[in-house]
């Protein structure tokens, strides 16, 4: 499971599309897809991993890190570009 998640929905649209480009350029479609530019949260399901894009209040809210607390945390390194 990745979790990703920014302040506004502007962002979520842009993070969300990004993350569908590139795996797309790799030859990975999402299984599923759940929903639409302009709401708080996007899943996008890869089969063997799923992707949560969610603004920031709402991941507050869900609190998914602890719903899966004994899973495996692992940080995203910065981006410096």
């Amino acid at each position: 499971m990745i979790i990703s998640s920014a302040p506004s929905a502007p962002q979520l649209k842009a993070i969300a599309s990004h993350i569908e480009d590139s795996l797309s350029k790799l030859g990975m479609e999402p299984a599923h897809k759940e929903g639409r530019y302009g709401e708080k949260w996007y899943l996008l399901d890869y089969i063997d991993f799923v992707v949560h894009v969610i603004q920031d209040e709402a991941r507050h809210f869900y609190n998914l890190e602890e719903l899966w607390s004994e899973a495996i945390f692992i940080p995203s390194p910065e981006w410096n570009e």
